[in-house]
């Protein structure tokens, strides 16, 4: 599963206590540079989105509008999905190796962490809507940038216009959302947003292995591409959503949160959740096609049956969490997951089968106790900052550093230590759940 703003923004809303109280006074700029910040009318002569009347009652005047957004998101997960299950068949076409063609994900990382990081200085002169047009016109371009691309250097391009198109989607898709409903139906709207990126996890390898072996790779990226291209036109010509500008980030603000030691217990575990899920789904084809020697078809279709569950398991880890605690979660996540990865390297046959299905089953359980560990990161009124910025580094690390170490150990005939690595890594970990002390407010 792919961690974004809009995880996390739905945790916040839907379950933390502080979300339903009133707004407290905010010094100017108190927030700036985060997904709520944005999405605030306190500004003088801000003009807020329209709402139709009733939508403090009922959430269904709004739907179309957040089914579109849902749209949005998930065209903005889904490009970066497919490039996992068709490594193989890229790395072959372009006559890459392994590890050149792991390194297209750090490339996809690094496009996607900076626009998200800059997205405040793009929304600020766009506004929120104008910038999901870009969002999705960008990842529309850098699909089809993919599908055409005859050399390494040129699909690295893509791949970075592919990654910063999504970047630019969460930081002004959560306002948007935010602004459309009232605070009581807050949670029901970015729960149904977040179907989004969850059917794209899901679709994208069941797609690949449903239509990879009947038609090229780069048609799929293509028409792909100009869905983008054309949701995105869609949605400049009927889309609502909030037309206030954003806010660059405030220094003073970044400098409070990262001074609070449990941010950066947040930001490791997060990080490592990331490379448990995306950078695991980034490496696996690969590894069970080219090391295991399995079918690619049966390969995609374990791998894509196995992220079923992921919507679930969310819901089910959020009453978890409000009932044994944030810590002991991580240490039961931690502990599964761990074992799962290390049987993914060192295991054959059946039970390496029943690896890939179940690896992925708690790692969802990751990111709504990591949400509730976030939810305790600094002063109250900075969270989304806090938000703002352990994201960008969590996927660009999870995303894009783990995979191009897992190839570059393939390059050495040794794939499958990636995945013992990592399982190193989960278990090592138990030990910053033991150091999480959150500031008492």
């Amino acid at each position: 599963m792919q961690i974004s703003n809009d995880d996390l923004s739905q945790h916040d809303s839907s379950r933390n206590p502080d979300a339903s109280e009133p707004a407290r006074p905010q010094e100017p700029g108190s927030e700036a540079g985060t997904p709520e910040g944005q999405a605030g009318d306190s500004r003088p002569g801000a003009r807020a989105p329209r709402r139709d009347a009733g939508t403090a009652g009922s959430l269904r005047p709004q739907l179309p509008a957040l089914v579109f957004l849902a749209v949005l998101v998930f065209l903005g997960v889904f490009p970066r999905l497919l490039m996992a299950p068709m490594l193989v068949q890229i790395t072959r076409e372009l006559a890459i190796t392994t590890g050149q063609a792991t390194r297209l994900f750090l490339f996809v990382s690094a496009g996607y962490t900076a626009l998200m990081l800059l997205s405040g200085f793009v929304s600020q002169r766009l506004g929120h809507r104008k910038t999901l047009v870009v969002s999705a016109a960008g990842t529309g371009a850098g699909a089809l940038a993919i599908s055409v691309a005859g050399s390494l250097p040129v699909m690295q391009g893509a791949a970075v216009l592919l990654g910063a198109g999504a970047g630019l989607y969460a930081p002004s898709g959560i306002p948007t959302v935010v602004a459309l409903v009232s605070a009581e139906n807050r949670g029901k709207a970015l729960a149904i947003h977040e179907m989004g990126p969850n059917l794209a996890v899901v679709s994208a390898p069941l797609v690949v292995a449903a239509l990879v072996p009947a038609v090229s790779w780069r048609l799929v990226f293509a028409v792909t591409g100009l869905i983008c291209l054309t949701a995105a036109g869609a949605y400049a010509r009927w889309g609502r959503g909030s037309e206030l500008p954003g806010e660059p980030p405030n220094l003073k603000n970044i400098a409070t949160v990262l001074a609070d030691p449990a941010f950066w217990v947040v930001a490791a575990l997060l990080t490592v959740a990331v490379s448990a899920a995306v950078g695991v789904y980034a490496i696996l084809p690969s590894f069970l096609i080219e090391e295991r020697a399995l079918d690619a078809r049966l390969v995609n279709t374990l791998i894509g049956v196995s992220r079923a569950s992921g919507i679930a398991m969310v819901f089910l880890t959020g009453i978890a969490v409000d009932r044994i605690g944030v810590r002991r979660m991580l240490t039961i996540v931690c502990s599964v997951v761990g074992v799962f990865t290390l049987l993914l390297g060192v295991a054959h046959g059946p039970l390496l089968i029943a690896a890939v299905l179940l690896q992925p089953l708690l790692v969802p359980a990751f990111f709504p106790t990591g949400l509730s560990a976030i939810a305790q990161v600094g002063p109250p009124h900075l969270r989304n900052l806090a938000v703002a910025l352990v994201i960008p580094a969590a996927n660009f690390f999870g995303t894009g550093v783990f995979p191009s170490f897992a190839g570059l150990l393939a390059e050495q005939g040794r794939f499958a230590w990636a995945f013992v690595v990592l399982a190193a890594v989960l278990f090592a970990s138990l030990a910053l759940v033991a150091r999480f002390r959150p500031q008492t407010r």
